[in-house]
């Protein structure tokens, strides 16, 4: 298991002790830091863990790199980097932190939208505004953020990418995304018989008192294949959210869930996106109808 601050550590069942690998060189602050691991299928032999941190020497990125566990000692100059992206320091929010390796040797990597928690849409378009767009993230083909990302990582160093992921063409959208359009991603794991991507979702602050219809909801999704899970612009089961017009406080347009558009000027990928896929099971502030037994919350 893994510490938030870079600890890296092992449980000993026979002995029941916690054993001290190693710390991977990590800047943690906000919610960034060491945010998740996986270990190879074949751990017992090579001794790689895969690791999505906040690296010292560069605290403006996000970084996955492989590393090498040797008996009781992580070799922290083993480090193999991956991947690397930048996130927005201001505001340093709904970082994700999942990451699963399959039975195949295929790594999923979750990555929150980097937007601010505030209540409401975070589809303020406005200048000056940015960490309170999640179109420039979740819902922008050439961002990294507001994903699940599927490498295949080579024995010798550096990754392929997986058929299947959601963009071939590089000029249309990262060939690494696998799912986008997802909020603040946890708790993944894959059906190796199906091939099945499960992952939960953390929902947005829209209450009832907010008068915001549709209000928040957590989500459970199922990805079969590669798709757009719709955040920011629906929720759920492809509940709506509007563009809205902050200043003049008016909704713009919202868009029907096989067409939607990303109309940021804080977009640098495609306008027209993929059709929006709704969540397997969702779960809000108010009673299911769909889902009783989940209670209120979220």
């Amino acid at each position: 298991f893994v510490e938030f601050a870079g600890g890296v550590k092992r449980w000993d069942s026979k002995t029941k002790t916690v054993i001290t690998l190693g710390r991977v060189p990590t800047h943690a602050k906000g919610e960034v830091g060491l945010l998740g691991f996986a270990v190879s299928p074949n751990y017992l032999k090579n001794g790689h863990l895969f690791a999505l941190y906040c690296p010292e020497v560069k605290q403006g990125t996000m970084r996955v790199s492989r590393f090498t566990v040797k008996g009781n000692r992580l070799l922290v100059k083993s480090e193999e980097e991956l991947l690397s992206w930048p996130y927005d320091v201001e505001h340093v929010f709904h970082m994700g932190g999942a990451v699963f390796m399959d039975g195949r040797g295929h790594l999923y990597i979750g990555n929150g939208d980097n937007c601010h928690w505030n209540p409401g849409l975070p589809l303020d378009l406005r200048p000056g505004r940015k960490s309170w767009d999640a179109l420039r993230s979740a819902g922008n083909s050439q961002d990294l953020r507001g994903k699940i990302l599927r490498i295949q990582p080579k024995a010798a160093g550096g990754y392929t990418i997986p058929k299947g992921n959601l963009f071939t063409n590089s000029k249309q959208g990262r060939s690494e995304i696998y799912a986008m359009g997802v909020r603040n991603p946890f708790r993944m794991t894959v059906d190796d018989t199906t091939g099945t991507l499960y992952f939960g979702d953390v929902g947005p602050n829209v209450m009832p008192k907010l008068k915001i219809l549709p209000l928040g909801y957590d989500e459970i999704n199922a990805a079969p294949k590669a798709g757009n899970f719709g955040w920011p612009l629906f929720i759920g089961p492809n509940e709506p959210y509007p563009i809205f017009d902050f200043d003049n406080k008016i909704t713009v347009r919202t868009y029907k869930p096989d067409a939607p558009e990303n109309p940021s000027p804080n977009n640098t990928g495609l306008k027209k996106l993929p059709p929006a896929l709704p969540a397997l099971i969702w779960y809000g502030n108010t009673k299911s109808a769909h889902f009783p037994s989940l209670g209120i919350g979220g």
